[in-house]
């Protein structure tokens, strides 16, 4: 069952860069994508998350680094590779080169993905477009 589950969570990944759309045929009925710091998102809210960041980041890559599954659960650690080409989080498009790590879980029920825990390096991030210093920069006042 692990290698099937871990197949699922590929082809979500795959379908969501291809696409540039969450792919919903995947996901099982009342999916929940929980963020730290945010009330736990449905379906709909996810959609809406994922077609902002994909509006603000272009040529999107996912690569993978690790993947471990037992039982219902797989856990995943990723490179996200992309340039920022439009707004995130209120900033204009810079068009620079971000890298950052993802990491997260999904719980997979009759075939589907139920539920995902999801934790992106948004520190990383907003470093790299320039919205505040990197560790040792130095701060103007």
């Amino acid at each position: 069952m692990s290698q099937e589950n871990k197949a699922l969570v590929r082809r979500f990944f795959e379908l969501l860069e291809l696409d540039q759309r969450v792919p919903e045929e995947l996901l099982g009925p009342g999916f929940t994508y929980h963020v730290p710091g945010a009330p736990a998102k449905d379906l709909k809210a996810t959609r809406e998350r994922a077609t902002e960041f994909i509006a603000a980041f272009s040529d999107f890559k996912r690569i993978e680094e690790d993947m471990v599954a037992e039982g219902d659960r797989v856990a995943f650690r990723s490179r996200l590779e992309m340039t920022h080409t439009g707004e995130f989080m209120g900033l204009a498009g810079s068009g620079k080169q971000i890298s950052v790590v993802e990491m997260g879980i999904m719980r997979i029920a009759d075939g589907k993905i139920a539920e995902m825990w999801g934790l992106l390096d948004t520190m990383g991030l907003m470093q790299q477009v320039g919205a505040m210093p990197s560790p040792g920069q130095a701060r103007s006042v």
